[in-house]
């Protein structure tokens, strides 16, 4: 499901030693972004890190970027450049648009909806139908569920 180094038949040898400001584009269908590989995905064609798991279901558009070792599965939608980073998780239904981020180790299931530059991130946990948006922070131990608007 996910992209490793071993499944595209890499060498770790190649990985640069210095980082890079810009994205360049590398062997295989590689791209180099600020030292780190990464390549488009087969749903929407935006970038996910070569550690980073992700579903051929989700959705990931051209302007989204899934980083480090975050993992997205089941019918997740990554739209409008948003960021998904750390070690955070998300299934089932989720969205994230609208340069909304999630990461460190948080985890967003059901229907959660992320967006208007909303942030979530600590050991979050999110559940039920929640929308999350506008400059709203989610973070640290907070745990929320049910039908709610954050703003």
């Amino acid at each position: 499901m996910g992209v490793t180094v071993d499944r595209l038949g890499l060498d770790p040898a190649w990985l640069p030693n210095e980082r890079h400001s810009s994205t360049v584009p590398h062997a295989k269908g590689i791209v180099i972004v600020e030292g780190n590989p990464y390549v488009s995905h087969c749903n929407g064609g935006g970038l996910v890190a070569l550690t980073a798991v992700v579903d051929d279901s989700v959705f990931v558009s051209p302007t989204a970027i899934v980083r480090d070792f975050a993992q997205v599965r089941d019918h997740v939608r990554l739209l409008n450049s948003s960021v998904v980073e750390g070690h955070a998780v998300l299934s089932g239904n989720c969205e994230l648009r609208k340069n909304a981020c999630v990461g460190d180790r948080a985890e967003l299931s059901e229907n959660v909806l992320v967006t208007g530059n909303g942030r979530v991130g600590g050991r979050a946990k999110l559940s039920g139908r929640l929308n999350i948006g506008y400059f709203a922070y989610i973070g640290e131990g907070s745990r929320i569920s049910g039908n709610l608007m954050i703003e």
